[in-house]
């Protein structure tokens, strides 16, 4: 059998989408086993979002007033903009950086789930003379403006392949205008981005010699309209540097995507939150109760232990909704949890590489602010310290759903020690007081409500609090 060697890059608002959904699939064993993805651990998105979804392949033109983004202030404390310039530098990164990312690629694959803002991409592979195959996949509730990226690619001269959202649901303006329509496999849960692989992984296998780069335009546009308009103007205001980078995105897209993956795979199909463009969060809730998911495949124990050991485990762990991911290798990363779109905005400036990095004071600062406005941080003490003062009285709210988290656990049969980790990354990582030195707050605090006696009443397994 053949060996494909694919290159992933995204280009869309959510870099890592596209490696941890993959790495679930491959190891749950829904991908062929010869299909390997090379990741590049810096990946730079193509293109702004927020700057090139008005761009138009057709003109080379930006129909959106870019003066909103930027701006110096001369002496007369007037704003002043050299659009052209804006539009020039863009357009010169678009092209720098798609010709670094598909040279020395015999086959250049873009897919866009139906939004304008990957057409830069198609447009600078057209000015760079590079030929690729467009796969496109209808974007339920933007069928309209997936209809326009379809006929804009179709003019630019790219082979077309469309991927229905379902076998039983085929667009006919976009099988009509495709070169090759791929139909799914009937009533399986996989949603546009492997549907992409798969079909690309059939084409590459006839030749084990050719090398392929998936441009994969695929995002959550729900919340990365929150970039504060500062971060913005700064971002432009960088010399050649327009593109949002890997670091500017924040922790919840890792794990809240591949939340959602699994959303996908697991729920029945009439109650996803999922569209065929990616995950359409704002679509449903944050965080779905993934504990009624296991349950439903309460007599298929195996695949429900392959769940957690494959990637990602969720659940409502914060006041509201948070997100609790665990890796193959035990790692655990704490999602924060999302009360209002402030959150997202302060997400959206949240290094992804320093979520758990407080020596700086630009995170401590942000993690203030953060706990501050939730209600659960009720003094800041001394930098030097590093140390932080609970609000006590707004713990309860976090510990609530520690009894459901381990008889979940433990009804997937993960033991008792992986649940004590579990458990108390899910509080005292949520808070930061492990890497804070302050877990003795949070012990007093457990004393006081007896909370451990509590954690697994009816498993006769008795858990401590290992601070």
């Amino acid at each position: 059998m053949s060996k494909v060697s694919l290159r992933v890059i995204p280009t869309g608002q959510a870099p890592a989408l596209s490696q941890t959904a993959l790495a679930l699939y491959l190891r749950l064993g829904f991908l062929p086993a010869p299909l390997s993805v090379l990741r590049e651990e810096a990946v730079i998105n193509v293109f702004d979002t927020a700057l090139c979804e008005e761009f138009s392949p057709e003109t080379g033109d930006f129909r959106r007033d870019l003066r909103q983004f930027t701006g110096t202030r001369n002496t007369d404390q007037e704003q002043t903009f050299d659009e052209q310039e804006a539009i020039d530098s863009i357009r010169e990164t678009l092209l720098e950086t798609t010709a670094r990312l598909t040279e020395g690629y015999d086959r250049i694959f873009l897919m866009i789930s139906g939004g304008k803002d990957s057409l830069s991409v198609a447009w600078a592979l057209k000015e760079l003379g590079r030929n690729a195959t467009f796969i496109h996949c209808t974007n339920r509730g933007r069928e309209d403006e997936s209809a326009d990226v379809a006929r804009v690619c179709k003019l630019l001269g790219y082979e077309c392949i469309y991927l229905p959202d379902d076998i039983h649901d085929v667009d006919p303006y976009f099988s009509a205008h495709a070169d090759k329509l791929a139909v799914p496999i009937a009533d399986q849960a996989f949603f546009s981005y492997l549907r992409a692989v798969r079909e690309i992984s059939g084409i590459l296998d006839a030749d084990n010699s050719m090398r392929a780069i998936l441009l994969d335009g695929m995002g959550n546009d729900a919340y990365m309209g929150h970039i504060p308009p500062k971060r913005e103007k700064r971002l432009l205001s960088l010399p050649r540097l327009p593109a949002i980078s890997e670091n500017m995105i924040a922790p919840f897209y890792r794990h809240n995507h591949a939340h959602y993956a699994l959303e996908t795979l697991f729920k029945p199909r009439d109650e996803r939150h999922f569209s065929g463009a990616g995950f359409a969060v704002h679509h449903g809730p944050l965080a779905p109760d993934l504990p009624q998911i296991f349950h439903q495949y309460a007599d298929r124990p195996e695949e429900r232990r392959a769940l957690l050991r494959g990637g990602v485990f969720d659940i409502d762990c914060c006041i509201r909704k948070g997100v609790l991911a665990t890796t193959l290798e035990d790692r655990l990363d704490i999602g924060f949890p999302f009360l209002d779109p402030a959150w997202v905005r302060l997400y959206s400036q949240w290094p992804a590489n320093a979520l758990f990095d407080y020596n700086t004071s630009f995170n401590k600062k942000l993690l203030r602010n953060f706990l501050k406005q939730a209600g659960i941080l009720s003094d800041f003490a001394s930098s030097q310290k590093g140390s932080f003062r609970f609000n006590l009285d707004q713990l309860p709210q976090i510990y609530s759903p520690s009894a459901q988290l381990c008889e979940t656990l433990w009804a997937m049969g993960v033991g008792k020690g992986a649940i004590s980790g579990i458990v108390k990354y899910a509080t005292s990582g949520f808070v930061a007081a492990q890497k804070l030195g302050q877990l003795y707050v949070l012990d007093k605090f457990l004393e006081a409500r007896d909370i451990n006696s509590q954690l697994m009443p009816d498993s006769g397994v008795a858990m401590r609090y290992a601070g």
